[in-house]
C-alpha cells in the first residue's frame, strides 16, 4: 500500500480496535496493512472455490498435491499463499484441498536461506 491509495475513514468499537492493533503489533504491520489483509482473506471466503481434478491421494496430473497445509509464520510473512480448493475425485466425490504457492518474496527469502538459484538444473527440488 501506498499514499496515493484511496483511504477510508470509519469508527470502530474500542474491542476491535485493541483487536486491530495488538494483530498489527504482533504480526509487523500497520493497522492499514492488518486490515487490508483481513478484507482481503474475506473476499477469498466469498468467491466460489476452484474445481481441482485429482486423483485418490489428492494429486492433480501435473503431480501437485493438494492434501497440505502451509504453516502461519511463512503465510503471514507473505512467503506463501495458500487458497482452498475443491477437490474432485476420479469417482466423482468432493473434498476441500489447499493449493500452497511461494511467492516471489518466498523465492528470494529461500535463495538467501539456501544459497541456491535454482538455475543449476536442480532449483529447490532437493530442500
Amino acid at each position: 500500500m501506498s499514499r496515493l491509495d484511496p483511504q477510508l475513514r470509519i469508527r470502530l468499537p474500542a474491542e476491535e480496535k485493541r483487536w486491530i492493533e495488538h494483530r498489527a503489533k504482533a504480526n509487523k504491520r500497520t493497522q492499514s496493512a492488518e486490515i487490508a489483509l483481513a478484507v482481503r482473506q474475506i473476499m477469498k471466503m466469498e468467491r466460489p472455490m476452484r474445481i481441482v481434478h485429482v486423483d485418490f491421494n489428492g494429486h492433480d496430473e501435473e503431480g501437485n498435491d493438494y492434501t497440505q497445509v502451509a504453516t502461519p509464520e511463512p503465510l503471514s510473512q507473505g512467503l506463501m499463499t495458500q487458497e482452498r480448493v475443491k477437490l474432485q475425485y476420479p469417482d466423482g466425490t468432493f473434498g476441500i484441498g489447499n493449493e500452497i504457492k511461494i511467492t516471489e518474496k518466498g523465492m528470494a527469502h529461500f535463495k538467501r536461506l539456501f544459497g541456491r538459484n535454482g538455475s543449476d538444473g536442480e532449483g529447490f527440488a532437493g530442500l
